[in-house]
């Protein structure tokens, strides 16, 4: 199933973790098993989002990041909370299941996911070939 979800007049997203990339070329694979089904902010919603997080435009209009980055997370994951429609996790550790924006919330282990998420909202996701 694409990521992207057409249902009425709201863009849907579907989102799945993925391994992450560090610095120095280590992967971390994700905690985490499932997808998340978010609605999308329109660009201009979007951009305004930018706007509180004191993102700026470089010399070439590149956007880059905001003046206080725990600041943008708070607000990243605010967003996310409000914009999730429904989460079906499990953990890969313990098997524990996570059906609820709260129950995400409060996990210790998936926590991340929210900013991810929140991020994901702000940003934009990636559009892709299709």
């Amino acid at each position: 199933m694409p990521p992207f979800l057409r249902k009425g007049d709201k863009m849907k997203y579907t989102w799945k973790p993925k391994p992450l990339e560090t610095s120095d070329g280590k992967t971390i694979e994700p905690r985490v098993e499932g997808e998340v089904v978010v609605k999308l902010l329109k660009h201009l919603d979007r951009l305004k989002k930018m706007k509180d997080a004191n993102y700026n435009l470089d010399e070439n209009g590149n956007i880059k990041g905001g003046s206080n980055a725990l600041d943008t997370t708070i607000m990243a994951t605010e967003l996310a909370e409000k914009h999730i429609e429904s989460v079906n996790l499990k953990i890969i550790k313990t098997g524990e299941e996570l059906k609820t924006v709260e129950e995400l919330s409060y996990s210790p282990v998936a926590g991340d996911v929210l900013t991810d998420i929140g991020f994901l909202l702000i940003n934009g996701p990636e559009l892709g070939n299709g």
